[in-house]
C-alpha cells in the first residue's frame, strides 16, 4: 500500500496552550464500497463514512476508555490514496 494512504484530523491543543497538539487515542470509521457492473464498465465508489478521532483525557475517577473523564471528537478525512488503490485492485480483479 502507498505510504500516502492515511487519514487526517484537525489538531487539538490543550487549554493551557503549553502542551503540544494532542494525538488521538482512537480513530474509527467505515469504508463504504459500492460496485456496479454493466456490459462495458465496472464502476466502483469508495467513501470513508462516520470517521472520528477521539482524544480521551483522563481525570479523577477515570479508570478506562469506557469511563473517560472527557472525550474530544475530531472529524477525520481520508487523503483518497487508499480509495484509489482499492478501486484499481477491484477493477483489475474484475478484468480477470
Amino acid at each position: 500500500m502507498d505510504s500516502a494512504a492515511y487519514v487526517v484530523c484537525t489538531k487539538y491543543r490543550s487549554w493551557d496552550l503549553i502542551t503540544p497538539s494532542l494525538i488521538p487515542n482512537k480513530i474509527t470509521g467505515q469504508w463504504v464500497i459500492h460496485v456496479s457492473v454493466d456490459d462495458t464498465h465496472t464502476n466502483v465508489q469508495i467513501n470513508l463514512a462516520n470517521a472520528v478521532a477521539k482524544i480521551i483525557l483522563g481525570g479523577y475517577g477515570s479508570d478506562s476508555l469506557s469511563n473517560p473523564y472527557s472525550v474530544i471528537e475530531l472529524p477525520v478525512k481520508s487523503t483518497g490514496v487508499f480509495e484509489q488503490e482499492l478501486r484499481k485492485a477491484i477493477v483489475r480483479l474484475q478484468g480477470q
